[in-house]
């Protein structure tokens, strides 16, 4: 907080050609960059939430932790909204899905944007975190303080054997996704057959 302050302070006294000041200007731009690299190139611009390197990040400090729960969630039709809505339709749809599960999520774990439409969570409580799911799957809509969209996703959640690292836990959790996710789009051909 005394970055900012004496980033102002030497502006606004303007001693920016005396050393003191150059000092000053130096500090407050090297506090900026470093609010840069810590902040936004661990967060997805898109929805707000930690991206793919926060993730990496994560998993590699927390390889050897035990009863970690280990969630891959694929977001549904965000081909279909970009294609028939375009692409800033697209980017709110995947917005509130991604924030209505990660709200749902968060007291027991954080939710990170790896991909497109792909995510992952990490955490505890697996039967917790999989009734969670579960009730997110059986609505219809996100949450209305993100738009009004259809939530639609497929997940597999799995708890981290001690043996395997988080990467090998998330290619375990992904198998049970795309089983998932073939068992939805069957229920929506069922449902509205093309």
């Amino acid at each position: 907080m005394i970055m900012p302050f004496l980033f102002i302070k030497g502006t606004k006294v303007r001693f920016f050609n005396s050393t003191k000041g150059r000092l000053v200007g130096l500090l407050a731009v090297i506090y900026a960059v470093e609010m840069f690299l810590n902040l936004d190139l661990k967060r997805d611009p898109v929805t707000g939430l930690p991206n793919r390197t926060a993730y990496k990040n994560f998993a590699l400090e927390n390889s050897g932790k035990e009863d970690m729960v280990v969630a891959s969630i694929d977001l549904n039709n965000l081909k279909v909204v970009n294609d028939s809505l375009g692409h800033d339709s697209g980017d709110q749809y995947l917005r509130a899905n991604a924030c209505t599960i990660a709200d749902a999520l968060e007291p027991y774990g954080r939710l990170y944007r790896t991909g497109g439409d792909e995510f992952v969570f990490l955490g505890q409580d697996l039967t917790k975190c999989k009734s969670i799911l579960e009730e997110l799957q059986k609505r219809k809509d996100t949450d209305e303080k993100y738009g009004k969209f259809n939530i639609s996703f497929a997940y597999g959640i799995i708890t981290k054997d001690a043996s395997e690292d988080v990467f090998d836990a998330v290619n375990r959790a992904d198998v049970l996704m795309y089983e998932n996710k073939t068992a939805i789009k069957g229920i929506e051909n069922v449902r509205n057959p093309a």
